[in-house]
């Protein structure tokens, strides 16, 4: 049985397994955008860009539009990456915009934090870390990107407890991720009720809400976004968090140069990559899929961002 068969806006959240089940029971798949989930707690950092690939390869031979977005061009923190799927109707090249302001771990981090943990020496400086994970002794430092492939990993940073000019090294707190993981605050009683981040973050294949909302933004603005037609019969009801952020420009999928975290040693460039990694198959997840449809394609230019939920 078909669904919807009148125009409307398909959002898609989910694995490339649970898109291909669902796109044959939409009304238009030219009117969908795709976001597709990656398992990053079961992917080697140095094979992600391969299965990028796959996924992009998934749609389109779905009819979309592929590109890829990371996190860190969406004001973001982690090293995650996702693709996107647009369909026909609703561009014909992925929204794009110019980079944002770029952040890192220590961004996000409470230095008082309330604990006892190890102590150790502060890390040396780095003039200009990369866009990447940088691992130190086993560590995260906190001049470097969050890894998304490990949220479970301690972060060399700094501590108000620390005795002297003494560092420490801990995990990062329910708190910190997420916020880490752009969630909206308001939704923190809500999570922590529901699940134990300490073990396991439902969120964390997903692509960031801050993205999503990126996107919508773009082609808020580039479908009938500067119109007034019919403003007050188009209103609809939408849901998106606080702050928007910068759409970044997408990559092709073609071109993908993932690279793995930077192993920072005494003896180590720390922007230093690493080999390419044997092509692999694309796991399949079926976590957390999801689909909203609202927004007839004339009128994506006079959505009103007013509680709309991603």
């Amino acid at each position: 049985m078909k669904m919807h068969k009148a125009p409307v806006l398909y959002l898609i959240s989910g694995s490339s397994k649970f898109l291909q089940r669902l796109l044959p029971k939409l009304w238009s798949v030219g009117h969908t955008i795709a976001s597709l989930e990656m398992p990053f707690s079961k992917i080697p950092p140095r094979r992600l860009g391969h299965y990028l690939r796959q996924q992009c390869e998934d749609l389109s031979q779905s009819g979309l539009h592929p590109a890829v977005y990371s996190h860190s061009r969406f004001d973001g923190a982690t090293d995650a990456k996702h693709a996107f799927g647009f369909g026909s109707c609703i561009c014909s090249d992925p929204p794009s915009a110019p980079p944002n302001v770029c952040r890192r771990i220590k961004h996000f981090l409470n230095a008082a934090a309330p604990d006892r943990f190890p102590t150790c020496m502060a890390p040396p400086p780095i003039s200009d870390p990369p866009s990447r994970p940088i691992f130190l002794d086993g560590h995260l430092r906190q001049d470097g990107l969050f890894s998304a492939h490990d949220p479970q990993a301690s972060i060399i940073c700094k501590s108000v407890f620390a005795p002297g000019d003494k560092w420490v090294h801990r995990p990062a707190t329910v708190d910190e991720i997420l916020r880490l993981y752009d969630m909206p605050a308001s939704y923190d009683a809500a999570i922590k009720a529901a699940f134990n981040l300490s073990r396991f973050i439902p969120f964390e294949n997903a692509a960031s809400p801050t993205i999503h909302t990126s996107v919508l933004r773009s082609l808020w603005g580039s479908l009938r976004g500067d119109t007034d037609d019919n403003a007050a019969d188009a209103t609809i009801t939408a849901t998106v968090p606080h702050d928007f952020a910068v759409l970044e420009d997408p990559l092709p999928a073609e071109s993908l140069s993932l690279s793995p975290p930077v192993v920072d040693t005494p003896s180590q460039d720390p922007g230093r990559t690493a080999d390419e990694a044997d092509e692999a198959t694309l796991p399949r997840s079926n976590s957390h899929e999801r689909v909203s449809a609202s927004l007839e394609p004339g009128q994506l230019g006079l959505l009103k961002y007013r509680d709309i939920m991603l």
